[in-house]
């Protein structure tokens, strides 16, 4: 049974009550010596006067009492204004019989934000503090309210639930408190909130709370306005391997948005977008919940750092192509500078596998801004390999190591369909071509190329290869159009060679399809002009042409002699184009819908005749590239594979294009790894080893059917930590193969800047709540547990004072 509260009001100060209660007696005294005694001589002519007075004494002697009580109520009233009396309604609901019952929750931001360092411990350390100061005020003034701690990043896994604050259940508590340390996952303030509410719905005796949530109110997570100020980075927008330098530098509120992820459409989808269309606040449902009949006090409690500073690695990603055993890799590593100050010298360290990489160093990273630093790397063999580049520890140390799982292969393996073979190999349409992509020689180029004609390509297995190119292939059948499509889309690199076997209205009709196809690019009329053409690079900043484009044209690559080419007209967004996602009965897929919308047709190179026909263009078409080259693969309409660029070109192309091995999905801290099985290949058994193996046991797991009904599917809903963790897969025919998925922190929660008070208000503009900035001005915070009567007294004293002259000025009057 908890204690009972005290039975109705207290004081601040209750030694200047007492002080002031003994005041009372001044105005006792001064009328007790006014009454001074007289020497009493009878006059015969006062005796008419004396008989007037006794008939008069009654009335004036109230009139006295009236003024004396008066004044001492003056007095009173002004000792308790200055003693701060307040009220404490559960000491009123007892009078009456009944109990006023609050439940306090306090929410405790546990995101990694909070465990950044300072001189007086982490935010987090300052975050419980302040519940500890908060429950021990409950205890003190309102121990008949309950008490329940919940965590931002489990909020359906109370801390503690509904506690009645006993010596004994009190010191519990805090002692469960202080064992609390920051996750590793960011937070979604909105649905901390509703999970809140959810649990404030399943407990219906809850008609009066009071919620606390104490956090380090980031700005991005806390304030929802329009413009720059809210854009997240991590992911650049243009294809990878096209950005402009081997050290971009940009503002870490770039317009880019990360890829992979669904969190960032869950919080927009949340907060809304921006300042127009303005929705419900994030505090909306808590105010739903109250409606008219439910109590609800909200208190913001913000224990974040001022001008903190942070710096962190955004993002890792493969620059150049499918990653081959025993050939270098280029690394591209994002990293940010949240601070209002530059950083120099910052160490990039890089490991790949247990082998450590050469270091980089970036000389100046400037305020607010993010740098793209290209790390050199040697992958020794094939299969998956861990990646981690880390930047020197800081006052937030949890961000600045980042992970990535890649995927190196033995070999990029290319089919190549050839569309006009023949016995002779200079008259062959693919030999040069070949042999610019598996050249001969002592250094393994690694690629391996398939070749086959049309027919052969019906029955071939794309899921064997990275690449596949077609060479003046006239036709294709419908099913196999449709498997280049899935094997496209699913991240495979096409290339498209043309040639005089190629049928314009055919390949438009197949392969285009007004925009739905795979082709970049619609074809128009094969371009036969009265002297030569040359190439002009269109795109200097491309990955296949910025070491072959240099000023000055070294290498000659715009004296190369072409003859014939087909004319195109490279896909374009426009407002005109029929998309309907409505879901109504489109027979646009989403992928399609997707690639119209924000995938057009880029342009590499050009040819130099009066229209600027396009040579070389290249289209993203689901998780994979296209490229289209609008002259033949042979020497028949050209003289390219006689020029030395025409090698490098070429394996420029087939890495650019090869399949999306890359560094993986991108996975943070929470998320679900969901892995797909070839139930062909693997058994439906296997073992998955967290970031803490062999500290850690592997755990089994048991892949389920996907849902699609195709093949097998691994789940692993436990990632609690950032790190590397391996799937362990035995495999039918003998033996296992370990695939490795990172885990990293989310890089939106490395952006530390706090919420001004002002700001929140503007965006919770729809929902009061009382705002505390700082541990220290928490005295008394126990939020609705009291209120102060002070202003009262002070009226009622000035009415009384008023009330006493009044009557003194009208009796004596008629004295």
């Amino acid at each position: 049974m908890p204690p009972m509260p005290p039975l109705l009001a207290a004081f601040v100060s209750p030694g200047l009550f007492f002080g002031g209660a003994a005041a009372v007696a001044a105005p006792i005294l001064i009328h007790l010596l006014a009454r001074r005694r007289f020497r009493r001589i009878r006059w015969a002519a006062m005796d008419f006067l004396i008989h007037a007075e006794r008939r008069n004494r009654r009335r004036l002697r109230m009139e006295e009492w009236i003024l004396l009580a008066l004044r001492c109520m003056a007095v009173a009233f002004i000792a308790a204004m200055v003693a701060r009396p307040f009220f404490k309604p559960a000491g009123l609901a007892m009078l009456w019989g009944g109990s006023q019952h609050t439940e306090r929750v306090f929410v405790l931001d546990d995101s990694f934000s909070m465990a950044y360092e300072s001189a007086d411990g982490t935010v987090f350390d300052r975050a419980k503090l302040a519940v500890r100061r908060l429950v021990e005020g409950v205890r003190r003034e309102t121990p008949d309210d309950t008490v329940t701690i919940l965590r931002a990043s489990a909020p359906s896994s109370p801390v503690e639930s509904g506690t009645y604050l006993s010596d004994v259940q009190t010191e519990e508590l805090l002692a469960r408190l202080d064992a609390l340390a920051p996750s590793q996952r960011s937070i979604d303030p909105a649905t901390v909130v509703e999970g809140v509410v959810e649990m404030l719905e399943n407990n219906p005796d809850i008609t009066n709370t009071a919620v606390y949530i104490i956090s380090d109110f980031q700005r991005h997570d806390w304030v929802r306005v329009g413009g720059p100020g809210l854009q997240t980075w991590g992911s650049d927008s243009r294809p990878r391997g096209e950005s402009p330098t081997s050290e971009e530098v940009g503002h870490p509120y770039d317009e880019t948005r990360r890829s992979g992820t669904v969190r960032d459409s869950a919080r927009a989808k949340a907060r809304g977008s921006g300042t127009q269309a303005r929705g419900p606040s994030i505090l909306a449902p808590l105010a739903a919940w109250a409606g008219d009949d439910r109590g609800l006090q909200t208190v913001l409690i913000n224990v974040g750092i001022d001008d903190a500073r942070n710096l962190a690695v955004a993002e890792l990603s493969l620059e150049g192509g499918q990653l081959v055993a025993g050939a270098t890799g280029t690394i591209r590593a994002k990293v940010g500078n949240y601070a209002n100050r530059s950083v120099e010298d910052l160490e990039l360290e890089l490991t790949v596998g247990n082998l450590t990489q050469p270091s980089k160093t970036l000389r100046e990273l400037g305020p607010q801004q993010t740098a793209s630093v290209d790390l050199e790397a040697e992958f020794v063999r094939a299969g998956f390999e861990a990646v981690r580049v880390e930047l020197p520890p800081d006052a937030l140390p949890i961000d600045n190591v980042r992970y990535a799982a890649a995927q190196v292969v033995s070999a990029i393996r290319i089919l190549i369909v050839n569309g006009e073979p023949s016995a002779d190999s200079f008259d062959d349409e693919v030999t040069f071509l070949t042999t610019a992509m598996r050249p001969e020689g002592e250094v393994f180029s690694g690629n391996e190329v398939v070749v086959v004609d049309e027919t052969g390509f019906e029955d071939a297995n794309l899921a064997g290869f990275h690449v596949v190119v077609l060479a003046n292939v006239y036709r294709l059948s419908d099913p196999a159009i449709e498997l280049l499509e899935q094997f496209v889309r699913q991240g495979g690199g096409l290339l498209f060679f043309l040639g005089d076997q190629v049928d314009a209205d055919l390949y438009n009709a197949a392969f285009y399809r007004d925009g739905e196809g795979v082709l970049p690019a619609e074809l128009t009329e094969v371009i036969r002009g009265t002297g030569v053409s040359h190439l002009i690079v269109a795109d200097r900043l491309h990955s296949v042409m910025r070491g072959l484009s240099s000023e000055g044209d070294p290498l000659g690559i715009s004296q190369i002699a072409f003859f014939e080419y087909f004319g195109c007209v490279p896909f374009d967004v426009t407002a005109d184009d029929p998309i309907d996602d409505s879901g109504g009965g489109s027979s646009v897929s989403s992928d399609n819908v997707e690639a119209r919308r924000s995938r057009p047709g880029r342009v590499i190179a050009r040819f130099d005749d009066p229209d600027e026909h396009p040579a070389m263009v290249e289209r993203r078409f689901g998780r994979g590239r296209v490229v289209l080259i609008t002259t033949a693969a042979d020497k028949e309409w050209h003289q390219w594979p006689d020029h030395p660029t025409f090698l490098p070109i070429m394996m420029e192309l087939v890495r650019h294009v090869a399949h999306q091995g890359r560094t993986g999905t991108q996975h943070w801290v929470g998320d679900t790894i969901e892995l797909p099985l070839d139930p062909a290949v693997f058994g439906p058994d296997s073992v998955v080893r967290t970031p803490a193996y062999p500290n850690e046991r592997e755990v089994g797991l048991t892949a389920a059917p996907a849902s699609d009904g195709r093949g097998l599917r691994l789940s692993w809903e436990h990632t609690d930590t950032a790190g590397m963790y391996q799937f362990v897969l035995p495999r039918h025919e003998g033996g296992e193969t370990v695939r490795l998925v990172a885990v990293n922190v989310d890089p939106q929660e490395s952006d530390l800047a706090v919420a001004a008070e002002d700001e929140l208000r503007q965006a919770i503009s729809d929902v009061p709540f009382d705002y505390v900035n700082g541990v220290d001005k928490l005295t008394g915070a126990a939020g609705g547990a009291r209120t102060e009567l002070w202003r009262l007294f002070l009226l009622a004293a000035a009415a009384v004072l008023l009330t006493e002259q009044s009557l003194a000025w009208w009796w004596g009057r008629r004295r």
